[in-house]
């Protein structure tokens, strides 16, 4: 086993401020995170994934795009990705988006649908 203990800041990055936490990199089968702040205006590009995906947000306010649903989230919420479902998320607030990103693997993998 390795270190139970993971210093975010030693994770690398895969947007601007928020963290690849890579299961497999650490002994976990079955779940990865991506975790950090995004900043104002900091947008994710229509992509999707072939396992499960949830979104726990912990301050601030995030535009989710599900498909063709489009929503908001805020603190103590919960945003559920199934498998497949193309998506993003947008801070379009003026504050900064705390969230971390739940996916159900091991291997991180992204299929970018459009930039």
């Amino acid at each position: 086993m390795t270190d139970p203990v993971v210093p975010i800041a030693n994770l690398p990055e895969v947007l601007p401020g928020r963290y690849l936490l890579e299961g497999q990199r650490f002994g976990l089968a079955h779940l990865t995170l991506v975790l950090g702040t995004s900043p104002p205006g900091q947008v994710a590009p229509l992509h999707r994934h072939d396992y499960e995906e949830i979104f726990i947000v912990h301050a601030g306010r995030g535009t989710y795009t599900l498909g063709e649903t489009t929503l908001e989230a805020g603190p103590g919420e919960v945003v559920l990705v199934p498998a497949g479902v193309p998506h993003r998320f947008a801070n379009h607030a003026e504050e900064p988006l705390h969230h971390t990103a739940v996916h159900a693997t091991g291997t991180f993998v992204m299929e970018v649908l459009e930039g």
